[in-house]
């Protein structure tokens, strides 16, 4: 039997791509279930943001006084720049922990 792609399949080739494909969608479409952990909650809902609050605080403080007029070198601007760049990260984190924690209660805080 000539295919679309010009070659000949046998029954078999096509049963075996025939049951690949459904084994395929079947592993697609299987939720990804983790195994409960008992260390998910306190870690991801109260050590976390507590260490990002904190580290929120310190790189504004390492931003504020690396960044006086007599402070100006190569080396202070790379660190504010990292500082900023650390700041962002965090900020972009606990928006998604305060909605989680704060909007769906899922942590009950």
């Amino acid at each position: 039997m000539q295919s679309e792609y010009g070659y000949t399949e046998t029954p078999d080739s096509a049963t075996a791509d025939a049951e690949m494909d459904s084994r395929y969608n079947e592993s697609v479409l299987e939720p990804i279930i983790a195994p409960y952990n008992p260390f998910v909650v306190p870690v991801n809902g109260y050590i976390s943001p507590a260490l990002i609050a904190i580290t929120l605080v310190t790189n504004c403080a390492v931003c504020a006084v690396l960044l006086r007029p007599h402070m100006h070198s190569p080396t202070n601007i790379l660190l504010v720049a990292i500082a900023t760049s650390d700041m962002l990260t965090g900020q972009y984190v606990i928006i998604f922990i305060i909605i989680i924690i704060i909007i769906t209660g899922v942590f009950h805080v």
